[in-house]
């Protein structure tokens, strides 16, 4: 019996994980910046650094009780508006 609620509990969460990566997907993140866009490699590193910091929270957000609330959204939007702030900034720095 015990095995089984085991088993049933790990598929659950597998399941519920796999979930939230498909729903990743379906969001319109920008794709990762490279080195041809005027960008140094480690400002696209950053870049790439940000997004997936973002993702992670997005991810964490949404397991804790399987929807985002009013905070937990301002939080994320607050993410998504420093990324692209930095990304503007590194591709108009006159550096690339």
């Amino acid at each position: 019996m015990k095995y089984k609620f085991i088993l049933i509990a790990t598929l659950l969460l597998f399941i519920s994980a796999f979930s939230v990566q498909a729903q990743l997907r379906g969001r319109h993140f920008a794709p990762s910046p490279g080195i041809n866009d005027g960008i140094t490699r480690g400002e696209a590193f950053r870049l790439r650094a940000m997004k997936a910091d973002l993702r992670r929270d997005y991810v964490r957000a949404k397991l804790n009780d399987g929807r985002i609330g009013p905070l937990e959204r301002r939080h994320l939007k607050q993410e998504r508006r420093q990324i692209r702030r930095a990304e503007f900034r590194f591709r108009n720095n006159g550096r690339g």
